[in-house]
């Protein structure tokens, strides 16, 4: 050991070539660490943003792996940090010292990570594995029997960004049979998109209540007119709370001012498919009051199931805003016999997703929650949760998908059920 490294101290040529190929490594180096910093921790738009971003698939790791790798990949950052500092200090020694090597460690470690997260990455994955993977990001396309039908559930944002919801749901999945859209826009420019994008084979029933400073939006479910006869539809309005000074006060920083809590409603569609009565519930349950809120509009919803007395199947999908509160939420549910059909599913949205609080003008708050949503994410916490589900009863399922599309801080999740 001791004479390879008196041989390299003493090889001039080696040691040129060395300092040559430390000059675009640190190049690299200063511009990975840039887009580090603007794009991911502080979330600003810069030039840098072009060079993309590596989006690795972690849901099929074990829990502990992943924990593991988003501290591996914390080290990255500050890896860089140390070699803005130590490349320029090997560039001043005539020969080789401990530092050259120290700076080849960390140099294979970031190259390493920085494979790896490409590799996790769905989009880059046929490159290594061969065109078997390359067809990841095209339409599900399966053979469906005589009585299966596609459901799918979706907050879209108030349809904020509706070319790239558009966009991006037609890359990755065929128009499912019924959907069930929340936070739905009522502007005219951008739910005819939505209407153009499903068709004249495809009607819709809506109820517009979530009224904000810049915009109106609610409940929208669009069915296939071919398959489904639309026997009646109904909204059911859902007790809403009075806000605490603190939900005033968090509603205030993230938008124009404080607004009235919303009407909070689920919008029922009863439908005859294949001669068999099928209920479709779309529903956006409260943020506001808490797990306790979301129980009373639970019974509600389950008091209306049961005054409709259909015997026909019931689908119960939507945006239930449950965070760590889910247990006695599903235990209610599993008391009438539904079932979580996305048990599956670990996500539904993105905490940290650069789509969340599109509107508000109060933008230093807006910037201080980001980046520490960010950083949390840098240091291992997972801010992708399932808030959104579809629940059955009477009704089996062949398939459940989430699809990461963007637009949204939600994901469109996917259910194939047969009856």
């Amino acid at each position: 050991m001791i004479e390879i490294k008196n041989k390299l101290q003493s090889d001039k040529r080696l040691f040129r070539l060395w300092r040559i190929i430390l000059v675009p490594i640190y190049i690299l180096v200063v511009i990975h660490f840039a887009k580090d910093i603007t794009q991911d921790l502080l979330e600003i738009p810069t030039f840098l943003d072009k060079l993309g971003n590596v989006e690795e698939n972690l849901i099929h790791l074990p829990e502990k792996i992943i924990w593991f790798y988003h501290w591996a990949m914390v080290n990255t950052l500050f890896i860089e940090m140390f070699l803005l500092f130590a490349i320029p200090k090997s560039w001043r020694n005539k020969c080789f010292t401990q530092i050259d090597l120290i700076i080849f460690v960390l140099l294979f470690y970031l190259l390493a990570m920085f494979s790896l997260a490409t590799f996790l990455d769905p989009r880059y994955q046929w490159v290594l594995l061969g065109s078997a993977k390359q067809n990841t990001n095209q339409k599900s396309k399966r053979v469906k029997n005589q009585n299966e039908f596609s459901i799918l559930s979706y907050n879209v944002l108030g349809g904020v960004y509706t070319d790239k919801i558009l966009e991006k749901l037609e890359s990755v999945v065929n128009k499912p049979d019924i959907v069930c859209f929340q936070e739905f826009p009522e502007d005219k420019s951008l739910s005819s998109k939505f209407e153009q994008y499903f068709g004249n084979n495809y009607s819709q029933e809506k109820n517009l209540s979530l009224i904000s400073p810049r915009r109106i939006r609610g409940l929208a479910t669009f069915y296939n007119n071919k398959k489904f006869k639309l026997q009646n539809s109904k909204i059911l309005h859902l007790p809403t709370p009075k806000w605490t000074i603190w939900e005033k006060m968090f509603v205030w920083s993230i938008t124009d001012g404080a607004m009235a809590p919303v009407d909070r409603t689920a919008l029922i569609t009863i439908f005859e498919y294949n001669k068999i009565p099928l209920v479709v519930l779309n529903t956006h349950l409260a943020w506001e009051g808490g797990a306790k809120q979301r129980l009373i509009q639970l019974d509600y919803i389950l008091k209306e199931i049961k005054e409709l007395d259909i015997s026909g199947k019931i689908i119960l999908c939507g945006d239930f805003n449950l965070l760590n509160d889910k247990k006695p939420f599903l235990e209610k549910l599993h008391q009438e016999n539904i079932y979580d059909m996305t048990n599956n599913l670990s996500y539904s949205a993105d905490l940290a997703s650069p789509f969340s609080l599109p509107e508000g003008k109060t933008k230093i708050f807006q910037y201080l929650l980001k980046s520490m949503v960010g950083l949390l994410e840098k240091v291992g916490m997972n801010t992708k949760q399932k808030i959104d589900y579809i629940f059955a009863k009477d009704v089996k399922t062949t398939f459940s998908e989430v699809y990461e599309n963007e637009g949204s801080d939600h994901y469109p999740i996917l259910v194939h059920f047969v009856l």
